[in-house]
Formats: C-alpha cells, structure tokens, sequence
C-alpha cells in the first residue's frame, strides 16, 4: 500500500485503493445537502459508476472531460476514472456553451460527462449523462482494476486565469496523492474525526484535491454548491467543521458577520487562507475574532502548496506567507535569473516534487515555465534573514509610475484599512503614455472618492496614491474566487471610452 506518513513511502499508487481500505465502512464520508453517503455507498457507486463507463464505450487511458458543479457525481466520476485508468479534464461549469465547446475542441477527450442540460454540436467529443439515479440503477458487477504507471497523466487542470488565458496543466496519479497529503493531511494533521468543508469548485485543482480527502484520510466531507459567506458559517456551526480552506477573498467576505457573533465557530481547530494575501489589519482582526489555528499558505497550480505559516504560533511574522514545506526549495531571482539576497524583492521561483508534468501540448510553454529545476511562478516577492517568504503581487501587475515601481498590493491594503471597505483591486491602465493607478473598491455604505484619495496621500507615497477610485456593488471574481485585474482593465477601457 502507499501511505505517507512522516519520511515512509509505501507502494500503492492509485487513489481507488484508499477507497478499498474503507469499502466496508458505514461511517460517512460525504454531505451534500440532506444526503450522507458512506464510505461503502462510495464504494459500490464507484463500481457501479465504471460499469456504466465501460458500457457506454469508454476504454482504458481514454481522456474524458467532466462537467459538473460540486455534486456526487463529480466524486463517483473521479473514483471510476482512477478504477480505469482514465484522464480527467474538469470543466469550469460557469462558462458558455461556446467557451466549453472551444476546451473541447483544443483538449479533444473523446468523452464529455455530465449531469447539466447541454447539447454538443460540431466537436467528436461524445456526451454521456450521467446522474446519480442513472448510477444507483447500475451493475454491482467485477470491474477488471486497469494497472497505471505513477507518472501516468491522471488530472488536466487549468490555471486559475486571473492575469492571463488560462493553461492547461497535466498532473500525475502520484503526485495528486502526494499532493493530498503533504499539503493537506499530514499539513493540516487531518484525523478521521475531522470534518472537512468543501465549498470551492470541485474543477479547480483546490476543491478537487479537497474533495478526496475523505478517500485518503477517513475524514468526512460536507460539500456546498457554491460558496456564500452565510451558507459557509451556518454548515460550519451546525456541522461542526473543524477544518477550512478557503481563497482569501471568500474569507474578507465572512469577517462582516463573525464580527456580529451570529455564529458558533467553535468547532473549528483549522482556518487556512490560500490565493493571494489578507492584509495584515484582517489577518489580526480574525486572530483576535476566533481562538482556531489560522493558516497563511502560499502556492500556484502547477506548484501546489509551496510555504505555509501558522499565524498564531508566528504572529510576529504576520505578513509572511510562510515558511518553505519539507522538501521544496524557493529562490528568490531578478531578470537574469541571480539568486537574490534577503529582503531584496525578485521573481519567486520553486523547487518542488510536486511540481506539474506540464502543460497539455505546450512543450516550449514548458521549457519557459523554468530556470533549471526552478519553476518561476510569474510572483514576485522576498524572503527575510529566517527564510520566511513575503508576497508582492504578480510580476504582470507591477507598475511603474514615472520611473518609480509600485506594488498594487500596498496600495490595496491601505486602501482595506479605511473603514467600511470591503474589497480592492489596483489596476495599471496608459493613459497619455503614463501608467495611471485605478482603485477599485466595494464598501458596507457609499464612501466619496475624495475621502479615500485624502486618506491615501496621509498613508502612501505621492507616486502611490490612485488616480482614481471607483466604487463597485462587487468587485469581478474568477471561477475560484480571485478578484479578475483582467476584467477591471476592460471596466475601465469600456467605461472611459463611453
């Protein structure tokens, strides 16, 4: 069996026989809604499920696409996948039917599932709904469990988007489990008695490694659909989830209502805080608001969890991102790939075995992708004398005003600091050949954006301070959470120009 536990490495290999270990367990191992289902109800839907597979014509190492919303389904379609030796691409389900069928058309799996109300035109890729009804009907027959090589493709991901088109990334059986474990179970030191909250897409590579906790630890899982802050806090308190993690935006959303007390928290033992960074004031604020152990962790998709830091433990160390995890290596280069010194701010570049395999026919995109074994993350930021990382933003969004660089994300977290601001971005746009610095916020009530300028030029630079501030009901977000920079570039060209 393969199990990582401290330096031990044992030989299993896929995820279906974690699942095995458990298959005649009663205990539950997912919520959705009003409907538990056990870790042997997992097993034989598995099997029923790549019953159901191989009828419809769908062969071993043949790639599928999975178009689902947090569902049963997507978990019975992973499992099954993993029984036959499938490729996985999931499907941001919140785009149109035609950026759906253009990943078809690029990706090309032979097979789409899904249990959405969607017609396929002009593309080879085969439709199969598949329900959980549909799956409770079939065959609890023998399925012959398909041999896979480790290194074998297993997931095609994507990255999140957020400052470019998005790539696919290729990640092996091996190194999702590995994933699954020194970034989550044995980080987090997951129990069987935890309760795990899955409330980020199961298609993003975050919900779908969460989503398979349960399988690798014995853990139980409650799956919402979608994140809402409200949801989020009333299955925290009424299903006593001890462990979270969420993308920072999802947690600025929640602080509003834990500051009113309406919720009872308390079973929480874990908060964990990934994609970009809380300001140091909201990182204080939920430190004092909640007594649970509060992660900052650091990381990208074809990476995985590179630093982490417990902020109760290392307050002193607040607006780090955290420390290196055992075995990966960061390095902090300028332009011509020099390693830089403490404090001085570069490209963020990783070390890691749990790096990517690629992306998906994208072989120079690739080679580009690193320095060595290196994989520069497009992230800037520096490491202090104690070997603790510090973000700074993405390479893509720093701007120079006049001759001088500027870090949105100190803008940002001056501008989070006035009260009542509930999000921000800060955007470079040229306008008469300068780069000009447009901050976008939403707010609890109106705030004059002459208010928050004054506020600005008593807390920044003259350099730093925005150009303009514009107040939005929501800022735009990504199908994780993330604010889109890439969509309020376009606001602001489309607004200027009407």
């Amino acid at each position: 069996m393969y199990r990582l536990c401290g330096d031990i490495v044992m030989k299993e290999i896929r995820i279906f026989d974690f699942l095995l270990d458990k298959k005649h367990s009663k205990a539950v191992a997912y919520e959705f809604g009003n409907k538990t289902f056990s870790f042997n109800e997992i097993y034989n839907l598995t099997i029923k499920t790549a019953n159901i597979l191989l009828s419809k014509g769908i062969k071993p190492k043949d790639t599928i696409a999975l178009l689902f919303d947090n569902s049963p389904e997507f978990i019975l379609s992973v499992l099954a996948s993993d029984v036959l030796c499938l490729r996985t691409i999931p499907i941001n389900t919140k785009l149109s039917k035609e950026q759906i069928l253009q990943i078809l058309e690029e990706l090309k799996p032979k097979f789409l599932l899904t249990n959405l109300s969607i017609q396929l035109t002009s593309t080879d890729t085969e439709l199969i709904h598949l329900d959980l009804e549909t799956i409770k009907e079939g065959y609890l027959k023998q399925v012959d469990i398909q041999k896979c090589s480790p290194d074998e493709p297993f997931l095609i991901s994507t990255t999140s988007g957020s400052t470019s088109k998005p790539k696919p990334i290729v990640l092996s059986t091996s190194t999702k489990i590995k994933r699954a474990f020194e970034t989550v179970i044995d980080l987090y030191k997951v129990k069987d008695e935890d309760v795990l909250i899955v409330s980020t897409p199961m298609y993003h590579t975050l919900g779908f490694r969460l989503s398979l906790i349960p399988i690798y630890s014995g853990c139980k899982a409650v799956i919402i659909d979608k994140f809402e802050p409200q949801d989020w806090l009333y299955t925290v308190s009424i299903k006593k989830v001890s462990l979270s993690i969420l993308v920072s935006s999802q947690i600025r959303s929640i602080l509003p209502y834990i500051r009113k007390g309406e919720y009872d928290l308390s079973s929480l033992r874990c908060l964990v805080s990934s994609s970009s960074s809380l300001s140091k004031v909201e990182k204080e604020e939920i430190l004092n608001l909640l007594s649970c152990d509060f992660h900052e962790m650091y990381g990208t998709s074809e990476t995985s969890t590179v630093s982490d830091i417990n902020l109760r433990e290392f307050r002193a160390k607040i607006e780090s991102v955290g420390y290196p995890l055992k075995n990966v290596e960061v390095a902090i280069i300028d332009h011509q790939g020099n390693k830089l010194k403490p404090k001085e701010v570069g490209e963020i570049a990783v070390k890691t075995p749990l790096i990517f395999s690629g992306y998906l026919n994208m072989e120079q995109e690739t080679k580009r992708a690193f320095l060595g074994d290196y994989f520069l993350t497009g992230d800037l930021g520096y490491m202090d004398e104690d070997g603790f990382l510090y973000y700074k933003g993405r390479k893509k969004f720093l701007y120079k005003v006049g001759a001088i660089n500027v870090f949105p994300e100190d803008v940002e977290s001056v501008i989070l600091s006035y009260n009542g601001i509930k999000e921000c971005a800060v955007v470079g746009v040229q306008e008469g050949g300068e780069t000009k610095l447009i901050a976008f916020y939403s707010a609890e009530d109106e705030i004059r954006e002459s208010e928050l300028r004054k506020f600005c030029f008593q807390k920044l630079a003259t350099y730093q301070v925005p150009y303009k501030f514009i107040q939005l009901e929501e800022l735009p977000k990504n199908h994780v959470g993330k604010i889109d920079r890439r969509a309020l570039e376009c606001y602001f060209r489309e607004r200027e120009y009407e």
